[in-house]
């Protein structure tokens, strides 16, 4: 297949740095469809790739790219189907400059990413729980713990024990740890890893280059 849909949650570096790098929009064989919500009404999906891809951020503008390229703007709660039987439902998370969470549905089976988003103490996102409801698999902002919390509130992240908190109200079956604080060691990780497993039998430190097989037999909800 030589279409590719790319869905931004949110254009801070992090998310995106590796856009330049990525191959197939070099490529004039294929078609990239480029989705984004998080700027609605602000920017548009084009104006905000043609901001970064260009000197003196980056050596050649978009114009090099030989890929068919469809830029796709929609709005916090659209409804998205980017082909044939996948149906991704949008909303609005908790972080600095907007950002969108995505229920990705195909085959029978559900997806959520979650990220970047922050939670209010002692309180369940609504529009969290409504994107992974009864989801196979929800990959959740986990950058701090509890106990962290307090002194970084604005800075739009969550943590592993929330995540936990939401799969359960939300009947989730599967929790992939992401987003980690980057000053993380594998030994804390692991730790953490742990310590969310014997909360929710679903849990798991999400790794660079993992693949999963669903059901995930290994990661069953207790």
């Amino acid at each position: 297949m030589n279409d590719v849909d790319l869905l931004f949650t949110h254009c801070h570096y992090d998310h995106i740095i590796g856009l330049p790098a990525f191959a197939p929009i070099y490529d004039r064989s294929v078609k990239v469809t480029l989705w984004s919500g998080h700027l609605a009404g602000r920017m548009t999906t084009r104006q905000m790739v043609d901001e970064f891809i260009r000197p003196p951020w980056f050596p050649v503008t978009m114009d090099v790219c030989k890929a068919s390229l469809d830029c796709r703007d929609f709005v916090s709660g659209d409804v998205l189907r980017p082909r044939e039987g996948v149906v991704i439902r949008t909303g609005s998370l908790t972080h600095p400059g907007g950002c969108i969470g995505y229920r990705v549905e195909w085959g029978g089976r559900v997806v959520a990413v979650i990220t970047d988003t922050e939670h209010e103490p002692d309180k369940l996102d609504l529009a969290v729980l409504g994107l992974i409801e009864d989801a196979d698999l929800v990959i959740y902002d986990c950058t701090y713990t509890e106990e962290e919390m307090e002194p970084r509130r604005g800075n739009g992240h969550s943590t592993w024990q929330q995540g936990v908190k939401l799969c359960e109200a939300a009947g989730a079956r599967g929790l992939a740890l992401f987003h980690h604080d980057p000053t993380r060691t594998d030994e804390e990780l692991d730790e953490i890893e742990k310590l969310a497993k014997d909360r929710f039998a679903g849990a798991f430190a999400a790794r660079d280059g993992q693949t999963l097989k669903f059901p995930v037999s290994l990661h069953k909800k207790r």
